[in-house]
């Protein structure tokens, strides 16, 4: 915390030489005798321009102000190593000419005999110390009120630290009123932001669950279908085959005679007349091939072939019965 340190001053008005008279101070009304323990100097009193008879000439006040120029200064406190402050020399605040004011309007009330005797021949020694220690007394008070204001800045300082250090304890503890607002808003917002996350998670769990079931339903779908597809295939193969098992089973008990189709007739009667055309082309060119001996079927190879023949016949008969 820093402490601003005002430096006061007296003002003091300058006179011109042309201005400047020779006053006389009877001695029966001295100063020192005449004047109240309260009465000090004013600005107004030392001003050369205040038309009053009870003014000092300015060659006098200058010849005092030129002596007593250190107690124009009243000390400054300022904070040291092994004191709280230390003096310094600012000078008189503003706000104390009102009181050197006041108390040097009775002086000039009581200095109005003396001006005119002051005429008439020089200062006697006694008035001049008498003013001179009224002008100290003055200077004395306006120092000392220096050095009151000065303590009171160090009181205000110290005061001003106590505050802090009930603030941080305040703070620490949690009882400072701002604190304790901050965190009721701290606490409002959380409990907002926790609410709503838990309403985003609420409606994201329900359209998570949703995506599942859509996809389950979707796979169980799916699942159906192919399903059945398999099932359908599977049946059409079965009935095929029982179908195909049927047909050989009619096929293989029938009795009619068969005949052989179109197409096969066609393709026989040509395979026939190539194989004619193959032996008359042999004939012609070479003769037909017979061997010096030749010897006729034995009699095993003649049944063999009879007994091929009829069996050819009853399966082309069962056949033709099947077809018609």
């Amino acid at each position: 915390m820093q402490l601003q340190c005002v430096t006061m001053t007296a003002p003091i008005e300058a006179e011109p030489a042309s201005e400047e008279k020779s006053l006389k101070v009877n001695a029966r009304h001295s100063p020192a005798a005449s004047l109240p323990d309260d009465a000090t100097l004013t600005p107004q009193s030392l001003s050369p321009h205040t038309k009053s008879p009870s003014h000092a000439p300015f060659s006098d006040l200058q010849s005092s102000q030129s002596g007593h120029v250190a107690e124009l200064q009243s000390p400054r406190m300022e904070p040291t190593d092994s004191q709280g402050w230390e003096t310094r020399s600012p000078t008189p605040a503003k706000h104390e000419e009102s009181t050197t004011k006041h108390e040097l309007v009775t002086s000039e009330t009581e200095l109005e005999p003396s001006k005119r005797q002051r005429l008439d021949g020089p200062e006697e020694p006694t008035e001049t110390e008498a003013y001179e220690e009224l002008r100290r007394g003055a200077f004395q008070a306006l120092q000392s009120i220096e050095q009151d204001f000065a303590k009171l800045r160090e009181r205000l300082y110290h005061e001003r630290l106590a505050e802090i250090e009930k603030e941080v304890v305040a703070i620490s503890t949690g009882k400072h009123p701002r604190y304790s607002l901050a965190m009721a808003d701290i606490d409002s917002r959380r409990k907002k932001q926790m609410e709503q996350v838990s309403e985003w998670r609420r409606h994201k769990n329900i359209d998570i669950h949703r995506q599942v079931q859509s996809s389950l339903r979707s796979a169980h779908a799916t699942f159906l279908a192919k399903r059945a597809e398999l099932r359908r295939s599977v049946m059409d193969s079965i009935m095929n085959q029982k179908q195909k098992l049927t047909d050989e089973m009619m096929l293989f008990n029938s009795t009619a005679p068969t005949l052989p189709s179109e197409s096969i007739l066609k393709h026989r009667r040509e395979r026939t007349l190539q194989e004619n055309k193959d032996t008359l082309g042999i004939s012609t060119t070479v003769g037909f091939p017979i061997s010096m001996k030749p010897s006729g079927y034995e009699e095993a190879e003649t049944e063999s072939d009879v007994r091929m023949i009829q069996q050819t016949e009853t399966n082309e008969k069962s056949k033709l019965s099947y077809i018609i």
